[in-house]
């Protein structure tokens, strides 16, 4: 009784001994291997986003002065001051975030061995990895800033200073000097992610089968088999929309600084000197700096990786004549042997809606002030030197009358915005696949 070996690449070894002429085929019934690894992502939703500010800065406005000053044998004098100096500022912050990321990692190793008594038959070998990206979905975000800063404004005045035998003195100052400061700054922010990787190994090495064959005349070596043997590896990656709705800034600034003023201050001087002075709505000075962001930024990104190896083995035959020698001879074969690798990614689609700053700045300084302010100055009367009856003169002396108004002078508004809107989308998309197919087979002897 003779022994004949017969080693395959993977190493596995499969002795059959026979002490007659024979004819076998021993197998197991169909192994197989499969693997699925699935990811499912839900929507990830984020609901209106909101900031609303609302700031008002009123200082010095409305005042209503009533003043008279009256002096007999004497001055008057009159000093109204309102709504001035005031300093106002704002400073607003509003910002709106989101982050949303969705990740998954697979590994899948999937190793298959034949064995002795296996004979490559009908083995194989099968790997699936799906990852599905829900939706993403941000709906509107919205800046809302209303400041309003008004100052010495809307102020009525009704001072007259009336001097009998003296001096009739009015001076009204009403919103002047005032500082106003507003600064927004407003941002919408959304990062979306959607990130898969994975990685698929899958290997598979076929045993072997052996049959003796003896006859007495003739050497010869037959092969061929490994029929059936497969393996298949599947990769999918869908992703889901990026979905961006309206981004929206509204900046609505007003400053108002020393209109819309009534004054009326007559300096009435009998024998004396009559003067009036009026301001009104100078030297504000009015700043508004805005700034204003809407910032999406979209990525999609897949890397996938997929390796199959399958090993086959030889398929002999020796068939021995007489009793004394034989011949061997080995070849390989494939038949039917059979190796799928398949990656696949979907991506969805990247959308943004409309993405709008708004900025309305309205500075109003000394403007559409009322003054009436007359100034009267009566002189007095007197005899001549001669102090006759026939040389009667009547010789003025009197005061001086002056009038000074000064309104929306010198006043200084500044307005600064800052609009951005900026939007990244990106898809990328990585796939990675190696295959190697080498033949195993059946053996005779």
């Amino acid at each position: 009784m003779k022994r004949y070996v017969c080693t395959v690449a993977a190493g596995f070894v499969l002795a059959l001994v026979s002490a007659a002429t024979a004819s076998a085929n021993l197998g197991l019934p169909d192994p197989g291997q499969s693997a699925t690894q699935v990811v499912s992502f839900g929507e990830q939703d984020v609901g209106e986003q909101t900031n609303d500010a609302d700031v008002t800065q009123a200082q010095g406005n409305g005042n209503l002065n009533l003043s008279p000053a009256i002096a007999i044998g004497g001055d008057a004098t009159t000093t109204n001051e309102q709504g001035n100096d005031n300093y106002a500022s704002s400073d607003v912050d509003q910002e709106n975030d989101v982050d949303q990321s969705q990740d998954s990692t697979q590994k899948q190793e999937l190793d298959q061995n034949g064995s002795s008594e296996g004979c490559c038959t009908d083995q194989s070998q099968s790997g699936e990895q799906k990852t599905y990206g829900g939706d993403q979905t941000v709906e509107e975000q919205k800046n809302d800033a209303d400041v309003t800063q008004a100052q010495g404004n809307g102020n009525i005045n009704v001072s007259p200073a009336i001097a009998i035998f003296g001096d009739a003195e009015t001076t009204n100052k009403q919103g002047n000097d005032n500082v106003a400061k507003s600064e927004v700054d407003q941002e919408n922010d959304v990062d979306q992610a959607q990130d898969s990787t994975q990685n698929q190994s899958l290997e598979q090495s076929g045993g072997s089968c052996c049959e003796k064959s003896y006859s007495t005349h003739e050497n010869s070596t037959e092969c061929g088999c490994a029929d059936g043997q497969s393996q298949t590896g599947e990769q999918k990656t869908a992703f889901g929309d990026q979905t961006v709705g309206e981004q929206k800034n509204d900046a609505d600034v007003t400053q108002k600084q020393g209109n819309g003023n009534v004054n009326i201050a007559p300096a009435v001087a009998i024998f004396g000197d009559a003067e009036t002075t009026n301001k009104q709505g100078n030297d504000n000075v009015a700043k508004s700096e805005i700034d204003q962001e809407n910032d999406v930024d979209q990525s999609q990104e897949s890397t996938q990786k997929q390796e199959l190896s399958q090993t086959g083995g030889s398929c002999c035959e020796p068939k021995v004549h007489g009793k004394h020698g034989y011949d061997t001879k080995e070849c390989g074969c494939s038949d039917g042997q059979s190796q799928t690798g398949e990656q696949k990614t979907s991506f969805g689609d990247q959308w943004v809606g409309e993405q709008r700053n708004d900025a309305d700045v309205t500075q109003k300084q000394g403007n559409w002030n009322g003054s009436f302010a007359p100034a009267f100055a009566v002189g007095s009367g007197r005899l001549g030197p001669c102090n006759s009856k026939c040389a009667s003169s009547w010789h003025p002396v009197g005061g001086n009358a002056t009038t000074a108004n000064k309104q929306g002078n010198d006043n200084w508004a500044k307005s600064d915005i800052d609009q951005k809107n900026d939007v990244d989308q990106s898809q990328t998309s990585h796939q990675q696949q190696t295959l190697v197919d080498t033949s195993k087979g059946l053996i005779y002897r």
